[in-house]
């Protein structure tokens, strides 16, 4: 990580302890994290990206699977890592916040970030429940603050802080 991504690992990540990156794509934290002394796993929903992984790194502990079914106990993790995954299931995101409070040991800290509502994505987003135009599917939810707050509070998480990116950073994305 870098900038804002960070100085919030460096903050909050436990140096003892496992750490979980849930939706860990092609491992890059996992791969950062480990080389930096932390022990850190990874799970991914894509079985071709998770096997990709293997191929240049055989011994990283990366694995295939659901981050809404993990394959752990109950509080067996210190810390978990999702940024840019829960966005994406169309049930939206509860089901993946309640198996990390699954998984995290009673004082657990979970890093989390989603998409941000903004007003040109509000502007140009379908109403919920409004068919998608050809064969467009589903690809992600945007939340407000509050909304997203909502779902960690309501699967009995405590908010220590939040951070938001900068407009700027929306502006980047856009053009």
């Amino acid at each position: 990580g870098y900038g804002r991504v960070q100085d919030v690992f460096n903050k909050f990540l436990p140096r003892k302890g496992l750490i979980l990156e849930a939706g860990c794509g092609t491992g890059r934290y996992v791969v950062s994290l480990r080389a930096r002394g932390y022990n850190c796993s990874g799970v991914d929903s894509a079985p071709k990206t998770v096997q990709k992984i293997k191929d240049y790194f055989p011994d990283l502990p990366v694995e295939a699977g659901d981050i809404c079914k993990l394959n752990l106990k109950d509080e067996s993790i210190d810390a978990y890592i999702s940024l840019g995954v829960m966005e994406h299931f169309k049930e939206g995101p509860y089901a993946a916040i309640k198996e990390a409070r699954r998984v995290l040991k009673k004082n657990g800290i979970m890093l989390v970030s989603v998409p941000q509502v903004f007003l040109w994505r509000k502007l140009q987003a379908y109403p919920e429940g409004m068919p998608l135009p050809g064969n467009a599917s589903f690809y992600q939810y945007a939340f407000s603050a509050d909304e997203f707050r909502s779902n960690l509070l309501n699967a009995g998480f405590e908010i220590k802080v939040d951070y938001g990116y900068y407009s700027h950073y929306a502006f980047t994305l856009r053009f």
